[in-house]
């Protein structure tokens, strides 16, 4: 909230009605929504804002009771082209120039694993210059995991 403080950026939520309780690990959903709102931070110009969303429902390709989670800006937006290779290992698009801050390429690739790991799907929706949202979908109930 500092950062979002320094930049002017207002950070607002939309939780559906009903419930969008979920059982999953909780160090790893932090983890996972640590990396989409500071990605939003750092895209988000000054005066921007940052919107949180959680709704309930079923994913078709999950085929289950799931929740849906997403975190919108009103950022620089990111390319077709780029939106393809984002959530890949060390991969850091032209944009993470303009933020003028330091990437390893790993936090989007990390939350990807931690979805699917969960039986989820996470994806992008973007438009240059008109922002971003990432958003995941996960199983209200997980299955027992096998290691």
């Amino acid at each position: 909230s500092a950062w979002a403080s320094d930049k002017k950026i207002l950070i607002t939520e939309r939780i559906a009605d009903g419930s969008v309780e979920i059982e999953a690990d909780w160090d790893c959903m932090v983890q996972v929504m640590t990396n989409l709102v500071e990605n939003a931070l750092k895209f988000t110009p000054e005066g921007g804002t940052v919107v949180i969303d959680a709704q309930s429902g079923k994913d078709p390709s999950l085929f289950c009771e799931s929740v849906e989670i997403g975190v919108r800006d009103n950022g620089i937006g990111i390319s077709e082209k780029d939106q393809k290779r984002i959530f890949e290992k060390f991969e850091q698009v032209n944009i993470n120039q303009l933020s003028n801050m330091p990437s390893t390429g790993l936090g989007l690739t990390i939350a990807k694993k931690i979805v699917e790991w969960h039986g989820g799907r996470i994806w992008v929706e973007s438009e240059e210059g008109k922002g971003s949202r990432f958003a995941f979908t996960i199983p209200r109930k997980q299955k027992p995991k096998t290691f």
